[in-house]
């Protein structure tokens, strides 16, 4: 009953995650909105294709490093802010445990 008041305390944090792409979506003015998952964690964030030129190669299942800030909190997924990717690793999504 607490979490919503716990989550609060979070927010504005710099935070650094590692973990797997789930999905993307491009947006309008080139932002990429990007769904990753780090352990029991749903991250979602946005970043600036035009700064990632790479992006549209990645595939489903490639690890990546990021850090950010903690910008909204629901349950288990968290948003972030100001994110920067700091290092891709990129992985055959078949590979992966279904």
């Amino acid at each position: 009953m607490q979490q919503v008041e716990v989550s609060k305390h979070y927010i504005g944090l710099k935070v650094k995650y590692e973990g797997i792409i789930s999905s993307a979506r491009e947006k309008k003015d080139d932002i990429v909105q990007m769904f990753m998952f780090s352990l029991n964690e749903c991250i979602v964030f946005n970043v600036n294709k035009k700064d990632y030129p790479g992006l549209g190669l990645l595939k489903k299942g490639a690890v990546l490093k990021i850090e950010g800030i903690i910008e909204k909190i629901d349950g288990n997924v968290f948003e972030l802010k100001d994110v920067r990717i700091i290092s891709v690793t990129s992985h055959d999504a078949n590979s992966l445990p279904k």
